[in-house]
């Protein structure tokens, strides 16, 4: 079982940088809950799920996802990624700078019946906000 979900996590990273919101979600349960931690976001379900996505790609339209590690087991698992992309619309009340990112994560994640039911992204939101502009070292 955990071969398969290690392949369904390493999908959950593909999809992220292909952009294909159909085949993301079609990774999750109905009554999904993703939280982006940094942001403090949480989507409950597919359909506030769609619009985060939508929003992410929309202000990182050329986001890539790379994967530097992942594991699963039956009920759960975890991706380290490094996530790059330009900022080229608003995210959060963040207007776009057209300045490249790069930051570091781990995405921890709750199995259920072949899908994903709970997901959380942690990763250092200062470091993105000083890559942007919008975060000054004192």
């Amino acid at each position: 079982m955990s071969n398969k979900n290690t392949e369904l996590l390493l999908q959950w990273a593909s999809l992220w940088s292909s952009g294909n919101v159909e085949s993301f979600l079609g990774l999750f349960a109905e009554d999904c809950y993703y939280e982006d931690v940094a942001f403090s976001m949480v989507s409950k379900g597919k359909e506030q799920l769609r619009n985060f996505f939508a929003s992410t790609r929309t202000a990182l339209p050329d986001l890539k996802m790379n994967v530097q590690s992942c594991f699963a087991s039956e009920k759960n698992g975890a991706v380290e990624w490094i996530m790059q992309g330009t900022h080229r619309e608003a995210f959060h009340d963040v207007p776009a700078t057209n300045q490249m990112i790069e930051v570091r994560g781990v995405t921890f994640i709750d199995l259920e019946n072949g899908k994903i039911k709970t997901n959380k992204d942690y990763y250092n939101l200062v470091t993105v906000l000083k890559q942007i502009g919008m975060f000054l070292e004192p």
